[in-house]
């Protein structure tokens, strides 16, 4: 028996472009909200994915508009004077709106933070699970913390108790097992860097 031929994969193509629309939102957001990364060098970047042989633009899979935060090294910043190196999907970017945008650049500025004038990547203020906080409400010092900024969203998650689970699961539904992550806030260029989610 003949094995068939096994479809190729379509080769992906990765560039990599500076980005003035990713910059002037990010400058107006550093003037009213992120005010300790005012004199910082940051470098805004939109990641593309095309498919070479149709050449048409790869969708980011669900989560993945959000690039990684590069902080420099000592090189970057005493030749490049660059500070952190930020990075967004660009095909996610072009599909956008005005809003999600601003809110995604927002995310990756709170990733920036400076250290007794180091640049050192952020991790989240809290992460969660929604089926644990359905189940436990809001038990550890992060989901606190977040309470106190989103109470209403979190209250209702907490409400629901493992009987309305149980009853959720025997009308066919399933419990959800989505990451709950916030961005951290800014601290004084002098401050410390947000303790790992409690």
């Amino acid at each position: 028996m003949m094995r068939k031929a096994r479809t190729p994969k379509p080769k992906i193509v990765i560039k990599h472009a500076v980005s003035k629309d990713m910059k002037e939102i990010a400058q107006d957001l550093i003037g009213d909200l992120c005010g300790v990364l005012k004199d910082v060098p940051i470098e805004y970047i939109l990641k593309t994915r095309t498919n070479s042989d149709t050449g048409k633009s790869v969708d980011p899979k669900v989560g993945e508009c959000l690039g990684p935060v590069q902080a420099a090294n000592a090189v970057d910043r005493d030749i490049h004077k660059r500070g952190f190196r930020v990075i967004l999907s660009g095909n996610w970017w072009e599909k956008a709106t005005k809003e999600d945008r601003r809110a995604a650049v927002h995310y990756q500025l709170c990733r920036c933070a400076p250290v007794n004038g180091k640049p050192t990547v952020a991790k989240p203020d809290f992460v969660g699970f929604e089926s644990n906080v359905r189940h436990f409400g809001c038990w550890t010092d992060s989901l606190k913390g977040a309470q106190k900024v989103m109470p209403q969203q979190l209250t209702l998650l907490g409400e629901d108790t493992p009987a309305a689970e149980t009853k959720k699961r025997g009308r066919g539904g399933n419990a959800a097992h989505v990451d709950v992550a916030q961005p951290h806030q800014h601290q004084a260029a002098s401050g410390a860097a947000s303790p790992p989610p409690g």
